[in-house]
């Protein structure tokens, strides 16, 4: 996985609360590249949230000594509807924060939804996550890269929701498994960390073997959630 990230915003806010609180709210806002915004638009069941048009600003004068970096071009917000009530059945960490005290207060002054910020997200595997969530298993692919499962395995880290995921991570892993490393280097530590989170014991304990067996260093986490002890 790279170790630059792809920025990403999550924000969860509640859609109907006036008429049941249970039902349907949540919003997720996702910042992705232009590479993945088709895809992102694709969550055909989360319906997105139409934003308020803005009146056009008048263009300022233009200064020919102004940097440009002073002024970056804003980066796109892409927003969904999403369930709650899903949300919590599938991840302990959002039941948490659904379910608490801090939800009374939450509500967003402007557009009275409740919201959730969340960052450095990959946009591709946050969407795959959430049509797991959400149940819709059409639009679950049934065969992704060694990287989008490494990517995925650390939201499912993340949002504690191994359970949920179990079943396509079986599916993932026995699509993968006949590329399993065999020398020391970035795939083998990839591996690890997904036969962790997916409790894969026979794939971890032979990674492990080659992480012990062939380096005389500490293995290089990536910066992902990798058991310390190895």
């Amino acid at each position: 996985m790279d170790k630059k990230k792809k920025k990403t915003k999550l924000k969860l806010e509640d859609s109907d609360e006036r008429l049941n609180a249970d039902v349907a709210w949540s919003l997720f806002s996702t910042v992705v590249t232009s590479r993945s915004r088709n895809e992102s638009q694709q969550l055909a069941e989360v319906e997105p949230l139409a934003e308020p048009e803005e009146e056009p600003a008048e263009d300022p004068e233009e200064d020919p000594e102004e940097d440009p970096e002073e002024d970056p071009e804003e980066e796109p917000e892409f927003k969904y509807l999403v369930s709650s009530r899903h949300l919590t059945l599938a991840s302990s960490k959002f039941e948490a924060e659904l379910k608490g005290p801090w939800m009374e207060g939450s509500v967003n002054d402007i557009d009275g939804y409740h919201h959730i910020n969340a960052s450095e997200w990959d946009p591709d595997a946050l969407l795959i996550l959430m049509r797991i969530f959400h149940g819709q298993t059409r639009s679950v692919p049934r065969d992704i890269s060694l990287e989008m499962l490494a990517k995925i395995a650390v939201l499912v880290d993340y949002y504690d929701a191994p359970e949920v995921v179990e079943v396509y991570a079986s599916i993932w892993i026995d699509e993968l498994e006949g590329e399993l490393p065999t020398q020391h280097g970035r795939d083998m530590v990839l591996w690890l960390l997904i036969s962790h989170v997916f409790q894969q014991e026979d794939i971890f304990s032979r990674m492990t073997k080659i992480a012990v067996t062939q380096s005389m260093q500490p293995v290089p986490t990536l910066e992902l959630p990798i058991p310390s002890i190895i």
